[in-house]
């Protein structure tokens, strides 16, 4: 129960027994709780948790900004549980009787700044660990046998946690992970481990400030996003890499980009329809576009970086579509159906035929102001 405790606390065992009787046929049912303060206080009052074990039918659990110090460990008699959201409390640690909950999939934690480590939550697929700033570690390494992968999370967010001890050791044995958020961290280089995680596609380290180079990234990745890394200088890519978003903006020490857009494009897995988006710091256009201005129509020739030889062993019905927005706001469509030069023009009703998914980029780029001062490239096939 929540709060100041109900009277069933202080009475003798049968008068116990005959609450958990009344408390049955009250509350058996219920599948979800949701208690919110609107924003988390350092100094907030305590919301107090004395027991869990009157809900067993509860999907989902949600207690957030409540200042929380401790969790029950009747925890474990939720066995129906499958979501819960304890951000902003206050414990420095879980129940070890939470690794019983089998339904357990999706657990959120963020800005619980006091907690040092987890439980073993081998079942999980999500878990987000956003500003946990006194977190140590997520897994015990101790505890994981040698060659024996149990641990099932699918999606991982640690940004914020700049505390985590080992944190590549604590990684290797994250197999399945297919996202992981480490922004925010202080590392130099990209920890080892993530080129065994084989199965990732999504790694976001945006302001990672301390970070000088990103190599070592698996195959499977597909989306990079490394916003706002200010030491960044060198980004290099496997050769047979499968990246389709990549997201280097606001990194003003960043060295060779026209290298990079090269990786980029010519190489990587050929996949008969593609849609790729880099974003790469700049103030304007880069000179191999020629001369690009904020006009209503014009002209420009393929740069010597882009892929064209693959594009013209195409099906001659092929469509290229380029948009460029820069730190003016403009955009330009590009269609190209074999010709080696291309007019654009900055039409509305042109920007309506393109791709759906192409249109949700772009309204990303106009209204998201981190990307002024910076050159955005799609590059999309059909």
């Amino acid at each position: 129960m929540f709060q100041k405790p109900p009277p069933l606390f202080y009475r003798t065992t049968k008068k116990v027994e005959q609450k958990k009787h009344q408390a049955k046929s009250e509350f058996h049912g219920l599948n979800a709780i949701e208690m919110i303060r609107f924003y988390y206080k350092s100094d907030g009052a305590s919301f107090i948790c004395h027991s869990l074990y009157m809900f067993p039918c509860l999907k989902e659990l949600n207690l957030i900004n409540l200042n929380i110090k401790v969790i029950p460990d009747d925890v474990c008699s939720l066995q129906s549980l499958e979501k819960l959201d304890w951000s902003g409390n206050d414990f420095e640690s879980l129940p070890e009787t939470m690794n019983q909950l089998a339904r357990l999939k999706h657990v959120s934690l963020c800005d619980c700044r006091r907690l040092k480590a987890l439980p073993e939550l081998v079942q999980l697929e999500t878990i987000t660990l956003s500003g946990c700033m006194s977190l140590q570690s997520f897994l015990e390494t101790s505890l994981v046998e040698p060659g024996l992968c149990r641990y099932q999370w699918l999606e991982l967010w640690v940004d914020g946690c700049k505390n985590i001890h080992l944190i590549s050791d604590q990684l290797r044995h994250l197999t399945k992970l297919s996202y992981l958020d480490l922004s925010s961290h202080e590392f130099e280089t990209l920890p080892s481990s993530i080129s065994e995680l084989s199965s990732l596609e999504t790694l976001c380290i945006n302001k990672c400030k301390k970070l000088k180079s990103v190599e070592g990234v698996p195959s499977s990745l597909k989306y990079l996003y490394a916003h706002g890394c200010e030491s960044l200088e060198t980004v290099f890519l496997p050769s047979d890499h499968s990246i389709k978003h990549l997201d280097p903006s606001h990194c003003f020490c960043l060295n060779k980009d026209e290298r990079l857009i090269t990786q980029f494009l010519n190489e990587g897995q050929n996949e008969e329809e593609s849609l790729r988006f880099a974003c790469f710091p700049g103030t304007e256009v880069p000179s191999y576009f020629g001369n690009v201005e904020a006009r209503e129509s014009i002209t420009i020739g393929l740069p010597s970086v882009w892929p064209s030889q693959k594009l013209m062993k195409q099906e001659a019905k092929c469509t290229t579509t380029f948009f460029i927005a820069t730190n003016k706001y403009y955009t330009i469509l590009v269609q190209q159906q074999g010709q080696q030069h291309i007019t654009s023009k900055n039409d509305p009703q042109l920007i309506q035929m393109v791709d759906k998914n192409v249109r949700n980029r772009l309204s990303s780029i106009r209204e998201h102001s981190a990307y002024v001062g910076g050159l955005a490239l799609w590059f999309a096939t059909r």
